[in-house]
């Protein structure tokens, strides 16, 4: 028998917390199934509060295709608020779904997306609210099994204890066919140690048993441009941090630059058509009731149909105030007809990711930012309305770690402030390398010198008004340990739990003092391992699991990145032969749209009937008052 919490329990300790909506479920668009006509019960879960879980794309694609299946029901679980935890311990009550308030150790799988490091204390404060024992070993019949995943689990020896598996890669390419299995296992009267198995057979799957055996490669989904299941209302959160449409127009990234674990881990870049997202938009404005679409990916600008896919959607929604947002925008792919594709709703600011002012510390990491050409644009801007731009800057890269970066960022941002009228943003965050990168071998800025860069970036700024914002260089240090760590790592994780440390993202939350006392047990040759970097000739922890570009190439970057030179972007007819593409797997554009094709003008002309119709259908709706 599942443990359902009954609703006067519910009801009893909503009434004690802030903001019980977080724990209701009920949204526009959530999944209720009868459990008695499934077979396996799952729950994905971002580990942190809802609100940040609802904003997750990820945490949106698995709760729609795992509930395509009939065999499956994909429930929704989040990290309880501090308040919300303490009140479930005091009245014995574990941990439950939204969907069903079903106690979240009943279900036969609990898959965490991990998008930081930082969050793995939570997700042993989620199982032990639930009941879960923490380690893998700890577990049998009768608990579910942990599977975790995600672009910050790629390095799983730090917190491989704690899971049964480390899904690596896209989940569409197998996970439906993995998830089915399971299914069909489960419904045939497989106990926990056969789904297990069948768990950690999967060749995108890692684990503590298969470590050393075999190489984990990453799920690559070929069909990113496949449409999309409409046919349901989209899940629309209570409330949220983004309260706006995402549309993911691109996978992956066309850029090589070096510090960029994302780029790695999503490649090849694979577009979406024109016609795909134009119909992602109208279900979005027209059955979620978003006014603001984000066109997601990790370079916008770089998306070949973007011009012509910015007046098409302008033109469909000329009579819904609709905006459009596009972050991750380079410097040299941004034009005014991008200028002038965002700037007809409301203009909340640009956002430059500079990273580094310097120009040679620029080519190190593969991405030059033009300071006259950055200048050009906000001169544009300003003459078209915008009045804020924000800057992000990164300190402690291999090229400039032991270099005056603090006055690299303050000419950068003064020379702007002297020739262009705008209110000036900046966020400074410190380098953190990253495993399968090619700076994965790369030193570590200690916190106390970031800290002082920073403080001197605050103070030369305060006379120009330049707000500047940095993020906790204490954290930084921590997501380095547990991002570049190894096995050694796990019991530095359960002594800071178990010291109070969860929800450690959040600044507000952040436990220091637990860390503090907790990394006294970290390794000393880990910790100078970390600090100084790693030899290009040492075994790394992570070296098990393959994102599919070679040591080889990542070799070769990293030494073309302390010889400052540039390599090419990553395109059809390119020679970096990273080891990605091959026969199955390829760079995927979508098909060329030129505005003067009878194609362009038929979508044009499509966006304007949907425009009118839009328009018709509201004013009958006014006269029916």
């Amino acid at each position: 028998m599942k443990n359902t919490i009954s609703h006067d329990k519910l009801n009893h300790i909503l009434r004690s917390v802030r903001q019980p909506s977080r724990y209701t479920g009920g949204e526009t668009g959530s999944i209720i199934k009868n459990p008695q006509d499934v077979s396996f019960r799952t729950a994905i879960c971002f580990p942190d509060l809802y609100e940040i879980g609802m904003s997750n794309q990820a945490v949106r694609i698995l709760y729609e295709s795992m509930n395509r299946n009939p065999r499956i029901y994909c429930e929704r679980l989040f990290a309880p608020a501090p308040d919300m935890r303490e009140a479930l311990k005091e009245d014995g009550l574990p941990l439950f779904t939204l969907e069903t308030q079903t106690s979240a150790r009943d279900m036969n799988l609990i898959a965490f997306t991990l998008g930081s490091e930082l969050a793995l204390t939570t997700i042993l404060g989620i199982l032990e609210a639930s009941g879960i024992p923490l380690t893998a070993d700890e577990r049998g019949e009768g608990d579910p099994l942990i599977l975790c995943g995600g672009p910050a689990a790629t390095n799983p020896a730090t917190f491989g204890r704690f899971v049964d598996g480390v899904f690596i890669g896209d989940f569409e390419e197998n996970g439906d066919a993995l998830f089915e299995k399971l299914a069909e296992a489960a419904e045939n009267g497989a106990d926990r140690r056969e789904l297990l198995k069948l768990l950690q057979d999967d060749k995108a799957v890692w684990s503590r048993n298969s470590e050393g055996q075999r190489r984990t490669i990453r799920a690559l989904w070929q069909g990113f441009s496949t449409e999309r299941d409409m046919d349901r209302p989209p899940l629309v959160p209570y409330f949220s941090v983004q309260n706006h449409g995402v549309i993911e127009i691109m996978r992956g990234c066309p850029n090589n630059c070096r510090f960029c674990h994302a780029g790695i881990y999503y490649n090849p870049c694979r577009e979406k058509e024109v016609e795909e997202i134009v119909k992602e938009a109208e279900y979005l404005v027209g059955k979620a009731g978003f006014r603001e679409l984000t066109l997601s990916s990790l370079s916008t600008g770089d998306y070949s149909n973007l011009i012509p896919l910015t007046k098409i959607l302008n033109e469909r929604f000329r009579h819904e105030a609709v905006t459009l947002s596009l972050p991750s925008l380079r410097v040299s792919s941004f034009t005014l007809d991008i200028l002038e594709g965002i700037g007809q709703g409301r203009k909340s600011g640009l956002t430059f990711a500079v990273e580094t002012a310097d120009p040679e510390w620029q080519k190190s990491l593969n991405k030059e930012v033009n300071l006259e050409r950055v200048i050009e644009i906000l001169e544009t801007a300003v003459s078209r309305g915008w009045q804020l731009a924000k800057f992000y800057f990164m300190i402690g890269l291999p090229a400039s770690i032991n270099e005056d970066e603090a006055e690299s960022i303050i000419r950068f941002i003064t020379e702007i402030k002297q020739r262009v009228r705008i209110k000036i943003n900046i966020n400074i965050g410190t380098f953190i390398p990253k495993p399968h990168t090619a700076f994965q071998w790369a030193p570590q800025l200690d916190p106390e010198e970031a800290y002082q860069r920073f403080r001197r970036i605050k103070q030369e700024l305060k006379a120009l008004k330049v707000k500047v914002s940095y993020h906790e260089p204490g954290l930084s240090w921590l997501e380095g340990v547990l991002s570049r760590g190894g096995d050694e790592i796990a019991p530095v994780i359960l002594k800071a739990y178990r010291a109070g440390a969860y929800l450690d993202p959040w600044e507000e939350h952040f436990n220091k003092a637990a860390w503090q006392e907790a990394l006294k047990d970290l390794p000393e040759s880990t910790a100078v391992k970390l600090k100084s970097g790693y030899s290009v000739d040492d075994a790394l922890p992570w070296d098990s699991i393959s994102l599919r570009s070679s040591k080889k190439f990542l070799r070769d970057e990293y030494q073309a990145a302390i010889n400052r030179e540039l390599t090419g972007d990553c395109d059809p007819d390119c020679s970096l032969n990273c080891g990605v593409c091959g026969n199955e797997n390829h760079i995927s554009r979508s098909e060329p749209l030129d505005q003067d094709s009878s194609r362009f003008e038929q979508l044009i002309k499509d966006a304007r009937n949907g425009a009118e119709a839009s328009k018709t259908a509201k004013t009958g709706d006014l006269r029916a008052f």
